[in-house]
């Protein structure tokens, strides 16, 4: 893993970003206090987005948007979504909720 670490750290440079809400949801679900810890180094690596009040406005007009739409979403994802567009960023993941989220 620190292979890895070490790895994604040199090929990113600077480009990739992690959100307050990212790092809670995945370490989180981590069960080994290793895996744990080498997961939150390879955040502290990445370029912090702020869950500053840009973002909250936007996760604020996501959420009206599409609770209209008859798509509610759970709020952990309009933060990471409203992160990325803030920051001009994709966010990859497999979870089908981020489909229905755009700009």
């Amino acid at each position: 893993m620190r292979w890895l670490i070490g790895h994604l750290a040199r090929l990113s440079g600077g480009q990739l970003l992690v959100c307050g809400v990212v790092r809670a949801e995945v370490l989180r679900g981590i069960r080994s206090v290793v895996v744990r810890d080498e997961l939150s180094e390879l955040f502290d690596l990445m370029t912090d987005v702020p869950t500053d009040m840009r973002v909250w406005r936007k996760a604020t007009d996501l959420a009206w948007t599409l609770d209209r739409r008859g798509a509610v979403l759970p709020l952990t994802d309009l933060l990471i979504a409203s992160c990325a567009l803030v920051a001009g960023a994709t966010v990859v993941t497999n979870d089908p909720h981020f489909w229905q989220i755009r700009a």
